[in-house]
């Protein structure tokens, strides 16, 4: 199984930072660079950690703080501790969860629940006509796997609520 949006540290010849994704390389930002352009908060809903920990580097790149949750559970609880302060912005997530968990309906619950205006974003490798027919319909952003960096960061700046 291939996996996506695996990004790495690299260095260009002059010792500058890169972050290279899907073979694609972009340059980092300068700190703060954009970053009022972003959601400030967002969840990432994804049981594979790997990705959580790529995603949490290259957002954090851009001033973005991302909290990775792996399943509903712990996403409700993070949403309930998030209403005490720092509501978020954004709710990334993966169509297909562990244990056979629907990432759109477990997306869509969370949000109905929670902030029904919370802009959503799945990134998922999924390719089932009818599936996809779905997200479209309940009018949810997507990205295919694999995706760059920049795209990624394109998808989030045209859904921030904060612009």
């Amino acid at each position: 199984v291939f996996r996506a949006l695996r990004f790495f540290w690299q260095r260009d010849v002059d010792g500058q930072p890169l972050l290279a994704a899907a073979g694609v390389s972009v340059a980092l930002p300068l700190p703060g660079a954009r970053a009022r352009q972003l959601p400030k908060r967002v969840m990432l809903l994804d049981d594979e950690v790997e990705i959580g920990h790529a995603l949490a580097a290259l957002l954090k790149a851009y001033g973005v703080e991302l909290t990775v949750v792996r399943d509903e559970m712990v996403a409700t609880d993070a949403f309930i501790h998030a209403a005490k302060g720092l509501p978020f912005d954004a709710l990334i997530f993966d169509y297909r969860l562990a244990g056979g968990a629907d990432g759109l309906e477990v997306a869509t619950r969370l949000c109905n629940r929670f902030d029904p205006q919370l802009p959503m974003l799945m990134v998922t490798g999924e390719t089932a006509p009818q599936r996809l027919q779905l997200v479209r319909e309940k009018g949810v952003a997507m990205l295919q796997k694999p995706t760059s960096a920049a795209e990624l960061i394109a998808a989030l700046r045209s859904l921030s609520r904060l612009a």
